[in-house]
């Protein structure tokens, strides 16, 4: 599968699709998915496939309180989603805790999983931690391919451990253009439209702005939009 994904190599990760169909809906702290796929994406492209970052790292990186950063990290070790491997020094800037994350090694010839542009992650995690809701998104769109979603609140809401109405307030930040650009630099991630499906209702369809699916012949491929290319050439 890995040859359609049209994004150069460093810009996206390899979500595995357990990770949006079991593993976030477990969490309870509220900033945990957000923490924890923050922590997959790292560990994926580490040659090591750790990830070496004292609280107060993750704290500056995320942009969360660390006390919020350490009941997240609790969780995860306790839900067995994440590993510490090593000890760090207090105060040190080089003995950092080092942190092993179990599903960010993946077979992309044997496993399922979802591309994610990394943009997605190390930038508008920061910027919302609420835009866990993107990847998860992306997880619906890419299961046919598709630029957009029918997928609804309830669903989503299960998929998070959310509450509906934390849901309904975050796909509005994210989908209302004013509402974004009040609050963030960033491009506005996702588009809403009310439209019939299959069976003449009117529903909300969501499509996440970062990615464009397209076919090519009997190929079908994905690339990054270009609006959120040159931002993407700068996630490290």
């Amino acid at each position: 599968m890995s040859y359609r994904v049209q994004i150069p190599k460093g810009q996206w990760t390899p979500f595995r699709n357990e990770v949006f169909a079991k593993e976030l809906g477990s969490l309870e702290e509220k900033r945990a998915a957000a923490l924890y796929l923050f922590l997959y994406d790292r560990a994926y492209h580490r040659p090591s496939k750790v990830v070496a970052a004292t609280v107060r790292q993750l704290s500056r990186l995320l942009k969360m309180d660390e006390r919020v950063i350490k009941k997240c990290l609790a969780e995860l070790r306790r839900k067995e989603l994440i590993r510490k491997i090593r000890s760090g020094v207090r105060r040190s800037r080089i003995n950092k805790d080092v942190w092993t994350v179990r599903l960010a090694v993946v077979d992309l010839k044997q496993d399922s999983w979802t591309p994610i542009p990394r943009v997605l992650i190390q930038k508008y995690l920061p910027a919302d931690p609420n835009a866990v809701l993107l990847p998860l998104l992306l997880y619906y769109q890419h299961m046919n391919w598709l630029n957009y979603s029918w997928v609804g609140v309830t669903t989503l809401s299960k998929r998070l451990n959310w509450s509906t109405s934390r849901i309904r307030d975050s796909l509005r930040g994210m989908f209302d253009q004013d509402a974004w650009y009040s609050q963030n630099e960033l491009q506005w991630p996702l588009r809403c439209r009310v439209v019939k499906n299959e069976k003449g209702e009117r529903r909300r369809r969501f499509r996440v702005r970062a990615v464009h699916y397209y076919q090519a012949g009997k190929r079908r491929f994905v690339r990054l939009s270009s609006a959120f290319r040159n931002i993407a050439n700068k996630v490290v």
